[in-house]
């Protein structure tokens, strides 16, 4: 089992983060774009994925579970390298937000932690750059 936890600080109110992350639509924009990431389904709050991987196109589910006070879940239903559970939590700061974010992989596969990673330190870079900060993407 991997687990990482993630903790940023992002220029915006709780509501406009919790909003962002809510839109499945940014999940692509926040991808590394080698991936491919589309959203090709959507039933209520469960969402089907397509993405590219080592020449492969695969497919994943997962659904979104609100909780109260800017908190969420996203759990896999169908992920073909495991199960993967995310959740967010999001408090306000300083005139914004802070963001922590914890991820569990459960895989049999020897890199798939190590890909995870460098998924999320980009999706982390792509997120504060689309709040305005000014970050390297990895």
């Amino acid at each position: 089992m991997t687990l990482f936890k993630r903790r940023y600080y992002l220029p915006a109110t709780p509501r406009e983060v919790h909003d962002f992350f809510l839109d499945v639509r940014n999940m692509e924009r926040v991808w590394p774009p080698e991936l491919g990431m589309k959203v090709v389904e959507r039933m209520d709050s469960v969402f089907r994925v397509r993405f590219r991987l080592l020449g492969q196109i695969w497919t994943a589910s997962f659904r979104i579970i609100e909780e109260p006070e800017y908190r969420q879940r996203h759990e896999t239903l169908d992920f073909p390298f495991g199960v993967l559970r995310h959740s967010i939590e999001i408090a306000p700061s300083e005139g914004g937000s802070i963001v922590s974010e914890y991820v569990e992989l459960r895989s049999r596969i020897p890199f798939a932690s190590r890909f995870l990673a460098r998924v999320w330190d980009y999706r982390e870079a792509m997120i504060k750059r689309s709040f305005g900060l000014d970050v390297q993407a990895i």
